[in-house]
């Protein structure tokens, strides 16, 4: 085996590993989302937020096809001769493939990030009540796009990453911190977990970046399921 076929595999396989991860291989939620058919159109209002990362979702459908073009060309401008003939090489017919490759699993990836996480929040905002629905609101005022979505719908809190999506019950989270992280973002970390036999079993963990004030606000949702006498008083006084 040629040395830069060896090369070339291991791109390959990464791509295809993070495909298996991220993509096939999924939990309960992930799995709903997969079935998830719309019942019928959003509201104006709440289809907007859509739209927004389908105008991604339509970039990413150009830019990939481009970037392959452009690595074959790349490979075959570096194979022409002195005299300007394209040489058909072992190795030219290798990078071709490898560029033909690379571009489809590299799209694959991302395009299908894309669409999961689009269906997620379509799913969620299907069925947001509209106390959800201005929380949501605040959330996305505060929250630059490139950061992760974070969408509380139903009593259930959900996570919309890139490499995963996560639930976690409100009422079942049994530790919560939030902790500077970078700048002015803040580490949301949460623990969903149940109490069997005086023992606690953790379920499920995960955590997020966010902007400080959405962080805060989240962190008082969860306290306010964990610790609900507190907040009651609170609210009396």
């Amino acid at each position: 085996m040629e040395p830069y076929i060896i090369v070339y595999l291991i791109p390959l396989t990464l791509f295809a590993s993070l495909i298996y991860f991220i993509l096939i291989r999924q939990n309960s939620f992930e799995k709903r989302v997969a079935q998830y058919t719309p019942r019928h159109k959003l509201p104006q209002k709440r289809q907007v937020h859509i739209e927004q990362q389908k105008r991604q979702l339509k970039q990413y459908r150009l830019m990939f096809p481009l970037i392959g073009i452009g690595m074959i060309l790349y490979f075959g401008y570096l194979h022409y001769s002195d005299e300007g003939t394209l040489t058909l090489s072992p190795l030219l017919i290798s990078n071709v493939i490898f560029a033909a490759c690379f571009t489809f699993l590299m799209s694959y990836l991302f395009i299908g990030i894309t669409k999961r996480n689009i269906k997620a929040q379509q799913m969620l905002l299907e069925t947001m009540s509209d106390t959800d629905y201005n929380l949501y609101l605040k959330i996305v005022k505060e929250q630059p796009s490139y950061l992760p979505q974070v969408m509380v719908c139903q009593e259930k809190l959900y996570f919309i990453l890139n490499y995963s999506l996560k639930e976690f019950e409100l009422s079942k989270i049994i530790w919560a911190s939030l902790d500077e992280d970078r700048g002015l973002f803040f580490k949301l970390s949460v623990i969903q977990g149940e109490e069997k036999d005086g023992v606690i079993k953790q379920q499920r963990s995960g955590s997020v970046t966010l902007p400080k004030q959405v962080g805060q606000m989240l962190k008082n949702l969860i306290d306010s399921y964990r610790f609900p006498s507190y907040y009651d008083d609170d609210n009396q006084r």
